[in-house]
């Protein structure tokens, strides 16, 4: 009986150990889809296609892909799931690790089109969870037919208030002129060449200082010409003061990079950037003068080195990290950028591209470049208001918006922290659980080792009873007769020198349910 207790004993200490051991799946990071829109181009009035690739080392389940295109360029014929009004979606429910679709779009007119993974795209691993993704851009180019006009000139081009210097002429395409401190918008007259040819006009607004307005003519085949006006408005005293009293304004030190500067109370001599409003603001607690965008709403200031080591200039406040960032801006045909720090800690890098300095428009900036110099990223803002990663060719200096999406958010480190800290658990419970059959096992043997001697004992007392009785009474408790003293020291000693070693290793019987109840 005392056996069967035993192996009963040693059933659920091995029911325990095994469900020490069970594996505990640790947390993994969330699998990555890739999207991959290709490229096409095609003559006015004829359908393109372009195909769209979906890749991802773990199984996907499901699919939701928005693309967006320019409706003034291409319209949306078919291969989507749903289409028009400059956007396409691909809805897909099928399991697979890859997956081609051909879209086709009709040409409208001539110029490029850019199709772009956004908005809500979310794509399902088999297992339930939303993956990381990844996406690259498309374009589709409308290549006017050999009929088209390729004249891009400007038949006339008229101002007001001011005078154009030069006179205009169509060959000419930059301009100077200069208005007083009362003008605050550059009233343009611009007519084309041709018919058939667009003229778009822009930065019209007139700051204090100098100003920029840009006009572009796209031919009937989309070539396109750009004149620029350069204009300066004159800065009157009286709206200086009005515009910023100098009694509520400050010139506090500051320091960037280890230098110090001062925050300038003035514009005069450095006029703010076309694009921006000049307004007080309040710095640590004092009034400041400082820069706002119309359209970026970013604040800028005038910092002027006084230790002789950084670089003055308009820079770039951070209200939220407090900090400073110079000022850095490129231009296109049609829209600015200002460029912003990339802080490789807190944001989320674009995969395939290598922090490094590079020079863009003979400014140094940190940019994210390819592996064969054939882009660069950089963070920024645009001069309508457009936030984010902006792809930059090296060949041709052109610069395109980039969008590289994450429908899943990104961990935070105090997560990572916890995900690392369950698997370093987890280890622990698989070595202690280790540890602990290793023990159990021990156990098992030393009952079934101690049982035995103990059986062994028992019936050498037995047999030691029946050859004399002791009689004693309460008063005797500890009198034993000389034979069975001997008896029971012989005893002792043999179990005290019992090798382990040397015992057999019990049979493990099969246990049967019915005994043990």
């Amino acid at each position: 009986m005392f056996m069967k207790k035993c192996k009963y004993i040693a059933l659920i200490l091995s029911a325990i150990m095994l469900m020490v051991l069970i594996p505990v799946r640790p947390a993994y990071a969330a699998d990555t889809a890739y999207i991959s829109v290709g490229s096409s181009s095609g003559e006015v009035g004829s359908e393109i296609s372009i195909s769209v690739t979906i890749s991802s080392s773990a199984d996907i389940s499901a699919t939701r892909i928005l693309l967006s295109y320019d409706t003034s360029i291409v319209e949306y014929v078919s291969g989507g799931d749903n289409g028009g009004g400059g956007s396409v979606q691909w809805v897909d429910t099928d399991t697979f690790k890859s997956k081609s679709r051909t879209i086709t779009f009709k040409v409208k007119k001539a110029g490029s089109c850019k199709i772009s993974v956004y908005g809500d795209t979310k794509i399902a691993s088999d297992e339930g969870e939303y993956m990381t993704i990844s996406s690259s851009s498309g374009t589709i180019t409308g290549e006017a037919p050999v009929t088209y006009s390729t004249d891009n000139n400007l038949a006339s081009l008229e101002i007001s208030p001011g005078v154009l210097s030069p006179s205009f002429s169509p060959s000419v395409t930059t301009y100077t002129t200069s208005v007083d401190k009362d003008c605050t918008k550059l009233i343009v007259s611009a007519v084309a060449n041709d018919s058939n040819a667009t003229v778009t006009v822009t930065g019209t607004a007139m700051d204090p200082g100098s100003n920029t307005t840009q006009i572009t003519v796209t031919a009937q085949n989309g070539s396109k010409k750009v004149y620029t006006i350069y204009t300066t408005r004159e800065t009157g005293e009286q709206e200086t003061e009005s515009s910023a009293p100098q009694e509520t304004v400050s010139e506090p030190v500051v320091k960037v990079d280890g230098n110090e500067y001062k925050i300038l109370s003035s514009f005069e001599e450095h006029p703010l950037p076309s694009g921006y409003e000049q307004e007080v603001y309040e710095y640590n607690g004092v009034k400041v003068l400082s820069g706002k965008g119309i359209n970026t709403k970013l604040v800028i200031m005038y910092l002027e080195n006084t230790d002789g080591k950084g670089k003055s200039g308009f820079y770039v406040y951070d209200s939220v990290k407090k900090t400073f960032s110079r000022f850095i801006e490129v231009s296109q045909p049609e829209i600015t950028y200002v460029i912003l720090p990339i802080d490789s800690k807190t944001m989320e890098l674009p995969q395939g591209y290598t922090l490094t300095d590079f020079t863009l428009s003979g400014r140094q900036i940190q940019a994210l470049v390819d592996s064969d110099r054939t882009y660069a990223l950089f963070y920024g803002i645009s001069s309508t208001g457009e936030t984010g990663w902006f792809r930059y060719k090296i060949s041709d200096g052109t610069i395109q918006s980039y969008s590289e999406l994450q429908v899943i958010p990104v961990t935070s480190t105090a997560e990572n922290n916890e995900n690392n800290e369950k698997s370093d658990n987890n280890r622990i419970y698989i070595l202690c659980g280790a540890v602990m059959g290793a023990v159990i096992l021990i156990l098992i043997v030393a009952v079934c080792v101690l049982e035995s001697k103990l059986s062994r004992c028992k019936k050498a007392f037995s047999e030691a009873a029946h050859r004399e009785f002791v009689d004693y009474d309460d008063d005797d408790l500890n009198y034993v007769s000389e034979e069975d003293a001997d008896d029971e020291n012989l005893e002792e000693d043999d179990m005290e020198n019992v090798d382990l070693e040397d015992l057999e290793e019990p049979e493990i019987e099969e246990i049967d349910l019915e005994e043990i109840d």
